[in-house]
């Protein structure tokens, strides 16, 4: 083999190797974007969940507050 095709040879194989390690590593942050996305949509959600429930909370406090009152509670605050 010439020393043209040797040199040549020395200089593709490695470019070729690290074409394939960054076409992995690219593969592989790419699957990690999406997960991270995915979880501050779940953030996101998880936020929202929260202050629904807090809502039914409240509800329910005030409600057992009505009940327990016998409706006093109620009564009061739509007078004033």
């Amino acid at each position: 083999m010439k020393i043209k095709h040797r040199l040549g040879l020395m200089t593709v194989l490695p470019l070729v190797f690290l074409l394939g390690f960054a076409a992995n590593t690219t593969i592989y942050l790419n699957g990690n974007r999406s997960s991270a996305m995915e979880t501050v949509k779940n953030a996101e959600a998880a936020i929202v969940i929260s202050d629904l429930v807090h809502a039914l909370q409240v509800e329910r406090g005030s409600s057992a507050g009505f009940i327990s009152s016998g409706g006093q509670i109620l009564a009061i605050a739509c007078h004033a």
